[in-house]
């Protein structure tokens, strides 16, 4: 009898004789490839076939941003560090100059400036956000930098150098 696959156990089923015929290796050398190819493997089999969900929270970023900005002030103080009437100011301003696009795709303004803030406010990684807002990492980076370069936009449009200023001044 040969070798065989049982799907119940997930494990790989062979009579003695096939052992034995199958791991006899004629010196160290071909013993220590076979063993560099089953390690490899078993980690493709756990990298591809074994997979594990990394977003399983009951609330996603939508939700989390959402509970945050109807919850309690310093929460969202502490979570933002800004105020929430601020923070819906930042959203709105983005939104109208169209900075920002509303609710396209998978992540509100309100959530890709949420991540921004978290991210500088708490010096975050991207994986530390990722886990947050349950998005992948991917979706992460892509967010935080087009949420910054929107806000980079907006303080551009906002701070203006003085007309009246020929040169800066000496102390700068």
């Amino acid at each position: 009898m040969g070798m065989g696959w049982d799907p119940i156990s997930n494990t790989v089923t062979a009579s003695e004789d096939a052992w034995a015929a199958a791991f006899t290796y004629n010196s160290e050398v071909e013993l220590e490839i076979a063993i560099a190819y089953v390690q490899l493997c078993i980690e493709y089999m756990q990298k591809y076939y074994m997979k594990r969900p990394m977003c399983t929270s009951i609330l996603s970023g939508r939700s989390y941003v959402i509970e945050v900005l109807e919850g309690n002030p310093q929460v969202c103080y502490d979570i933002f560090r800004m105020d929430k009437t601020i923070f819906w100011h930042l959203c709105n301003e983005l939104k109208w100059l169209h900075l920002l696009e509303e609710d396209i795709g998978i992540v509100l303004v309100e959530e890709a400036i949420g991540t921004v803030l978290f991210i500088i406010g708490h010096n975050a990684d991207y994986q530390l956000t990722a886990n947050r807002f349950q998005h992948s990492l991917e979706t992460i980076q892509r967010w935080f930098r087009h949420a910054l370069c929107a806000i980079h936009t907006l303080g551009c449009l906002i701070i203006w150098p003085d007309a009246n200023a020929a040169e800066l001044p000496h102390s700068l």
